[in-house]
């Protein structure tokens, strides 16, 4: 996982000191560090709200180019086999 934050904290020193490192998550991204990896990222809640609403809009913006993009779109013509029109009451 590429880094984005500079503060890490172990696991175990996340559960040792736990109230400290969640008051100090209220303004600042911090890491936390299992195994040598970063598992997880604890976020103040205004910039998680943020990043929600960055997906959110992501997800939304590339839905509605796919619709657009269906709705331009060359159809395919008639099967090559398919007769000029289609007259039920002839059958």
């Amino acid at each position: 996982m590429e880094r984005h934050f500079t503060e890490t904290i172990s696991a175990s020193a996340l559960r040792k000191n736990f109230d400290e490192t969640l008051k100090a998550a209220t303004t600042r991204a911090i890491g936390i560090e299992e195994k040598g990896a970063i598992s997880a990222v604890l976020v103040p809640a205004h910039e998680y709200a943020s990043l929600r609403a960055l997906v959110g809009r992501a997800i939304q913006s590339s839905a509605l180019a796919d619709i657009v993009k269906d709705l331009t779109s060359p159809r395919p013509g008639a099967h090559p086999h398919s007769p000029e029109r289609y007259d039920d009451a002839a059958a």
